[in-house]
């Protein structure tokens, strides 16, 4: 993607940036990631598949993005031309609260992501916070970070607010590929294949295939492997378990496979991630 600009803030536990695509270009944003994520739709309007839900996003929505969660920017006749990416480490977050304090800052992202509708006061106000946060990550002065946990705080209050029977439901057209994808989400550990699934949905797996790349941007093995990695990575983080028996409760038909894949998606073997993870 060729940007008009591009400004960014970073620091240790997050990574801001503005982006604002030129004319005639389109921003598309398809990644895996292991932090939280919040993305304001500043200008323009896309498509987006968040695990099994599809999306029509336009300016003033914010997408919520869990960490590991399944994206992908679609609907390639739709333009996003500018928007705001906010990442962060969301165990620094707890950090920042009074110990037992009821308000829980990540509940806002639910089971995996969503996005919210924010009508136009409260649009401006999270695109106020979220320049705010940038203006303060661009200096280095006494107290920026502080003033950027705070903001970042608010932002999140503010979020959890209007975020009760706000979240855009996705297309109804698109209901046979956002079956196919909870399936997968369900069933990922099962022998699953192309021509199970046809069969399972009654419908061609040419067809089948056609559609759901259509629809959320990846071919459904790809799909089916990123979610085996994410329940995988989950596994390394929460359990005991031997890297062997992970690779099976995710679905993998060996160990060897499963590595080659979750080095792809995460950039790293299941060893060393679990490592790193261990110690942070």
């Amino acid at each position: 993607m060729k940007s008009k600009f591009s400004t960014t803030a970073r620091g240790s536990w997050f990574n801001l940036t503005h982006l604002k695509a030129d004319s005639g270009n389109t921003m598309r944003h398809s990644h895996h990631h292991s932090w939280h994520e919040i993305y304001f739709v500043v200008d323009g309007e896309l498509g987006y598949f968040i695990k099994n839900n599809i999306y029509h996003v336009t300016a003033g929505d914010i997408i919520l993005l869990d960490r590991h969660e399944i994206h992908s920017a679609i609907f390639s006749s739709l333009d996003l031309s500018e928007g705001i990416v906010l990442e962060f480490r969301g165990s620094e977050i707890y950090n920042m609260l009074p110990p037992e304090h009821p308000f829980n800052p990540l509940g806002v992202f639910g089971d995996g992501g969503s996005v919210i509708h924010l009508e136009p006061g409260t649009s401006a106000g999270v695109e106020s916070f979220l320049m705010k946060m940038l203006g303060e990550g661009q200096k280095d002065e006494t107290g920026a970070d502080a003033v950027i946990r705070s903001l970042l705080i608010q932002l999140l209050v503010t979020l959890a607010r209007h975020s009760e029977n706000s979240e855009i439901s996705g297309g109804a057209t698109h209901t046979i590929v956002m079956q196919v994808a909870d399936y997968i989400c369900t069933n990922y550990a099962d022998d699953i294949s192309v021509g199970k699934l046809s069969d399972t949905f009654f419908i061609s797996p040419f067809y089948l295939m056609k559609i759901f790349k259509k629809y959320t941007g990846f071919s459904i093995i790809n799909y089916l492997n990123r979610v085996r990695v994410k329940e995988a990575a989950k596994m390394l983080e929460r359990s005991a378990m031997s890297i062997t028996d992970i690779s099976a409760a995710a679905g993998f038909s060996n160990v060897t496979h499963f590595g080659r894949v979750f080095r792809q998606v995460m950039g790293d073997s299941p060893r060393s991630y679990r490592s790193a993870f261990r110690s942070r």
